[in-house]
């Protein structure tokens, strides 16, 4: 069986900036367009984005990572099996783990205001705080 997802993207990403630790009970995706910026730039921007998000309450991780099309493009068995899809793409992902859903609600806000200090301002529908349901661990 194989699910469907509403507004979903997947992509293989090279981890650009990662702070904190720990997995959270939830956590916000943020996808960034580079929109006549550049990798660069995300890249001199990191640090302080991930350091300073990394302050706000109730978060315990943050990660920064850069699409990269040539490894989602790739033939695999699965994209054999799944056949043809939508896929959109977008340039890079910002991952905030946290506590729980309330507190990524809460810390939200102030997520999107660093990101905007930076020139980074994500679409609504590029945003989007999802609750832990299950997860793998190494046997």
């Amino acid at each position: 069986m194989q699910p469907a997802f509403y507004n979903f993207i997947r992509s293989g990403c090279a981890v650009v900036s990662t702070t904190g630790r720990g997995v959270g009970g939830a956590m916000i995706t943020i996808r960034l367009s580079f929109h006549g910026a550049s990798e660069a730039k995300l890249v001199v921007d990191s640090a302080a984005i991930t350091e300073q998000i990394m302050a706000l309450d109730g978060v315990s991780s943050v990660d920064i990572g850069s699409a990269r099309p040539e490894i989602t493009s790739a033939k695999t068995r699965e994209t054999e099996l799944r056949g043809t899809t939508s896929d959109g793409l977008f340039d890079a992902v910002l991952l905030v783990d946290g506590i729980g859903r309330r507190e990524l609600e809460a810390a939200k806000p102030g997520v999107l205001d660093i990101l905007q200090a930076f020139g980074w301002s994500p679409k609504t529908d590029d945003v989007a705080v999802y609750d832990m349901a299950y997860m793998l661990e190494p046997a």
